[in-house]
């Protein structure tokens, strides 16, 4: 998230499965988490920090996703949703949608610091 460089979360916001296994996700974090370290020693990096534009795009895109799900239509309310009722937890597509996303690390969506 942005102002926290070299911050990452396993299982973190919109992550949690209500259809599979989490262990998918989890993998895909570790391995995305690895190409930015990767990156990072390339480079010579100190720190990178997503750039907030991007994070709130793809925070728009996936609240918009989980508008059309069962734990948000219809007007049901759970545990998975927060006082503006909007769904913090869950990921609102397919598992392997997760594992391209996760696949490479976007540099370019990043604020680099050396």
């Amino acid at each position: 998230m942005p102002n926290f460089p070299n911050l990452y979360i396993l299982l973190g916001p919109n992550t949690a499965l209500g259809h599979s296994s989490v262990i998918i996700m989890i993998e895909a974090q570790i391995n995305y988490i690895a190409e930015a370290f990767l990156y990072m020693d390339g480079k010579g990096l100190h720190s990178v920090e997503i750039k907030r534009n991007i994070f709130e795009n793809f925070n728009r895109k996936i609240q918009s996703k989980l508008k059309k799900t069962v734990w948000q239509k219809g007007g049901c309310h759970s545990w998975y949703q927060d006082s503006h009722g909007n769904n913090t937890i869950i990921w609102p597509d397919f598992t392997w949608t997760y594992i391209l996303l996760m696949k490479n690390f976007d540099y370019e969506n990043y604020i680099s610091r050396i």
